[in-house]
């Protein structure tokens, strides 16, 4: 007998979900494994809440609350929102639990031990007024190609390039509101990419006739330009 796994984004917890969430996304999947079990198949659906980002942590500061308090308050919200839809999940997790770190920590080392992790130096803006490493959204600034003003540090949603923060101008941070900011350099974890670009090149060939058309060839430019090693780790 054929298993399924049914899975649905998981919400982010840092605001309330809508009618959009509902039937865009879980009312789907739900309809989807309760057929499933009806037709005698083995189901389980999985959930839960996303309770890692940026945004996550700059809105508990805003209101006045732990990191920790903040995220469990809206994953108890979403938790209930899907009970009165009867939207039915045999588990709906926290991505915050222990258990998430208990179980990456065995596979990080493992992948570390065959070489497949490596460290790597590289720059990054840090706030001298509270003390804090500036990735991501953590910073704000003037981008540096089409010139606007409010240029989050990953993203410029003015022009839509990827920012490289430490290529913002004006930078101010967004935890104190400081522009005084300095570049540093920092160590960081890199998943070494760059080693298996000739396999992962081998499976995409493949999945060419199983993707659709339109995915194909997107990933396939991404791995004509050359698998980067990413960063895996960073500070804060």
């Amino acid at each position: 007998m054929k298993r399924y796994l049914i899975t649905s984004a998981l919400p982010y917890a840092n605001g309330p979900l809508h009618f959009g969430h509902l039937a865009g996304v879980y009312l789907p999947a739900d309809v989807f494994y309760r057929h499933t079990k009806l037709m005698g198949r083995k189901a389980i659906h999985i959930c839960g809440s996303d309770e890692h980002g940026v945004a996550i942590m700059l809105n508990a500061q805003k209101a006045g609350k732990d990191y920790k308090s903040y995220v469990d308050e809206w994953h108890a919200s979403h938790k209930a929102l899907f009970d009165k839809f009867k939207v039915t999940f045999d588990f709906f997790g926290q991505t915050s639990a222990d258990y998430h770190a208990e179980e990456v920590i065995p596979w990080f080392k493992a992948i570390h031990e065959k070489g497949l992790i490596g460290t790597k130096d590289s720059q990054q803006l840090y706030c001298n007024d509270c003390t804090n490493h500036l990735p991501d959204r953590f910073v704000k600034g003037e981008c540096y190609s089409c010139g606007y003003e409010d240029a989050r540090g990953d993203e410029c949603p003015n022009c839509g390039i990827i920012i490289d923060p430490v290529r913002l101008k004006k930078p101010v941070c967004q935890i104190c509101g400081s522009g005084n900011i300095e570049e540093v350099t920092v160590t960081q974890y890199y998943l070494l990419l760059s080693k298996f670009e000739k396999e992962f090149k081998s499976y995409l060939e493949g999945r060419k006739p199983i993707w659709r058309k339109t995915v194909f060839p997107f990933v396939e430019s991404l791995i004509k330009e050359g698998l980067h090693d990413r960063a895996i780790s960073r500070d804060l």
